[in-house]
C-alpha cells in the first residue's frame, strides 16, 4: 500500500507546485489547499519509514525524490494545521526508528523546519479565517448542547447552521472533525469514536502508520479534510491495516472481550434505539426545513396565507429554529406595508422575540427588531436594539450609521 499511496501522494505535488508557482493555489486535484495538505499529512510519515528502513538503492532513491516533493507541496499548501501536524508526527517517526541520536545529529536541520512552522503560523494566526472558525466551533458546540445525544442528524451540519449561528461566514462544516462529529450524531457516537481511537493506538503496530494517522487527527482539529471521500478512504484503509496488528499490552482489555449472546443481545437492543431515536431526530428538522422552502416559495408567488401556514407547520415540527420566527416577522412585515395595520407590526415583533429567544446572539434579529420599532416610532426601543446589533457584528458599517439616524429622530420626536 506504501508504494500506491507514495505516487499518488508525488502525482499530487507534481500538479501542485507548478500551480503554486503560476499564482494558483497549491490544492493539486483537490478542492483546496488544506484538503491536500491532510493527504499529505499521511503520506509523509509513511514514505519517512520506508526510508527508515533497508532497501535497494533505486527503491530509496524513489523515496527520498517522493519525501521532497510532498514536504515541499506541503509547505506550498501554507496549511498552518498541516505542516505542524506533520512536523511533530515525523520527528515520532524519526526519533522511533532511529532514537536520540539521530535527532542530535540533524538538530539544526530540525531547528529550521520548527522556525518555519512557527512563522507560518504567526502569519495565519492573523487572517480573518481563524476568527470565523472560532464562531463555527462555537456554532458546533450549539448544537451539540441542543441535541447532546443524537446530534442533529449525520450529514446535517450544513443544513442546520443557520439556525444555530452567531455570525461569520456560512460553512459547510465545523472546521474540527470531533466537533461536527458530535453536532452531527451526539456526543456517543463521539465517545465510540475515541474508544476506537485509543484501541487504534494500543498496538504493536507500523509506526508509519500510525504516526499518519495521528497526525491527520491532529490537523482535523482545525480542519475537516476527514470529511472529503479521498483523505477519509485513506485514513480508514490505515486504521484497518494499523488494527491487524497485535495488541501492545492489557492497555484496555474491555476491547479485546468477546462479547456472549446475552450482551449481543443488549447491544443490539442499545443500537436499535439509537438508530430509531437518531431518525426521529433528523425526520423532524428535514421536515420544517420543507415547509420552511414551501413557505418561501409562496411568498415570492405572492401567496401570502399559504405561506403563513407553511412557516407555522416550521414552528410546530421544530419551535427552536429561530428563521422560521424570523420568517413569519418578514411575512408579517409585507402585510403591513399593503395595508398599513400596525398589528402586523405587534404580529412581527412577537415572532422577532421568539427568534432572539431561540439565538440571542444574533445580529441581524436586533437589527430587524429594531427596523419595526422604529416604524412604530418607538425610537428609545429601537436604539436599544441597533445597539445590541452594533456589539453583536462590529464589522457592520449599516448599523451605526442607523443608529445616528435613530439618536437624530429621537431628538426631533416630542
Amino acid at each position: 500500500m506504501v508504494p500506491l499511496v507514495s505516487a499518488i501522494a508525488s502525482f499530487l505535488s507534481i500538479i501542485a507546485i507548478p500551480q503554486f508557482l503560476s499564482g494558483k493555489p497549491a490544492a493539486g486535484t483537490m478542492v483546496n489547499p488544506n484538503i491536500l495538505a491532510g493527504y499529505l499529512v499521511m503520506a509523509i510519515p509513511l514514505v519517512l519509514g520506508m526510508l527508515m528502513i533497508s532497501a535497494p538503492a533505486p527503491v530509496r532513491r524513489a523515496y527520498k525524490i517522493a519525501l521532497f516533493l510532498t514536504v515541499a507541496c506541503l509547505l506550498l499548501t501554507g496549511s498552518a494545521a498541516g505542516i505542524i501536524s506533520a512536523f511533530l508526527v515525523s520527528l515520532s517517526v524519526i526519533y522511533k526508528e532511529k532514537g536520540m541520536t539521530f535527532l542530535k545529529e540533524y538538530r539544526r536541520l530540525l531547528l529550521a523546519g520548527l522556525v518555519i512552522a512557527a512563522l507560518i503560523v504567526i502569519l495565519k494566526s492573523g487572517e480573518a479565517q481563524v476568527e470565523n472558525r472560532i464562531v463555527w466551533w462555537k456554532t458546533a458546540v450549539r448544537m451539540i448542547m441542543h441535541r447532546p445525544l443524537l446530534g442533529v442528524g449525520a450529514g446535517n451540519f450544513a443544513s442546520s447552521y443557520l439556525r444555530y449561528r452567531s455570525g461569520g461566514l456560512n460553512s459547510l462544516y465545523a472546521h474540527n472533525f470531533f466537533l461536527q462529529l458530535a453536532s452531527e450524531t451526539g456526543l456517543p457516537s463521539l465517545l465510540a469514536f475515541l474508544c476506537f481511537l485509543l484501541m487504534l493506538f494500543a498496538r504493536k503496530g507500523n509506526v508509519s502508520m500510525q504516526a499518519g494517522l495521528a497526525g491527520v487527527l491532529i490537523h482535523n482539529v482545525l480542519d475537516y479534510n476527514l470529511a472529503v471521500p479521498a483523505n477519509a478512504v485513506l485514513f480508514w484503509v490505515m486504521a484497518g491495516m494499523a488494527l491487524r496488528s497485535p495488541p501492545a499490552g492489557p492497555v484496555i482489555p474491555i476491547f479485546e472481550k468477546r462479547l456472549d449472546r446475552n450482551e449481543k443481545r443488549i447491544l443490539n437492543v442499545v443500537t436499535a434505539i439509537l438508530i430509531a431515536g437518531s431518525a426521529m431526530s433528523v425526520s423532524k428538522p428535514f421536515l420544517a426545513s420543507r415547509h420552511m422552502a414551501f413557505g418561501n416559495i409562496a411568498r415570492r408567488e405572492q401567496k401570502l396565507d399559504r405561506s403563513e401556514d407553511e412557516y407555522m407547520k416550521a414552528v410546530g415540527l421544530d419551535a427552536m429554529n429561530p428563521l422560521a420566527y424570523f420568517s413569519l416577522s418578514e411575512l408579517y412585515l409585507i402585510r403591513y406595508g399593503e395595508d398599513r395595520y400596525e398589528s402586523w407590526l405587534d404580529e412581527a415583533i412577537i415572532e422577532l422575540n421568539e427568534a432572539i429567544r431561540c439565538q440571542h446572539d444574533y445580529a441581524p434579529f436586533h437589527g430587524s427588531l429594531a427596523f419595526i420599532y422604529r416604524l412604530k416610532r418607538d425610537y428609545k426601543k429601537s436604539m436599544g436594539e441597533m445597539k445590541k446589533a452594533i456589539s453583536l457584528d462590529r464589522h457592520n458599517r449599516e448599523y451605526p450609521v442607523s443608529l445616528i439616524k435613530l439618536t437624530e429622530l429621537a431628538k426631533e420626536s416630542p
